[in-house]
């Protein structure tokens, strides 16, 4: 089977869909890059504590801005072997999060 040729910088229609899905649900992706071919780094974190951020500092936060320290501080860290795997899997730790703080609360 031929390997499926990765083109820098495109954005296929499910990872737009993974985003939009994320963002409606109160979740942010960000996503890094790797030194290695067919490794995929991403990290997710909630809507809500950038809001509080942002009131606490008095200044937007841009997620595109995020390092990856950032990031792992603010989020979980989620990898794959394509983009949208990362992103997933990022996303699925996240709510895996969310609804344990929800029950612990």
């Amino acid at each position: 089977m031929a390997k499926k040729k990765v083109r820098i910088g495109v954005v296929s229609k499910e990872l737009k869909k993974i985003y939009k899905d994320a963002w409606k649900d109160g979740i942010w992706v960000q996503e890094f890059a790797t030194q290695r071919r067919g490794s995929y780094l991403a990290a997710a974190g909630t809507k809500k504590k950038i809001l509080e951020l942002e009131k606490a500092f008095g200044k937007e936060i841009k997620i595109s801005e995020l390092s990856l320290g950032d990031c792992v501080d603010l989020g979980v860290p989620g990898s794959g072997r394509t983009r949208e795997s990362a992103c997933r899997n990022a996303i699925k730790k996240i709510k895996k999060l969310m609804r344990y703080s929800q029950s612990h609360s």
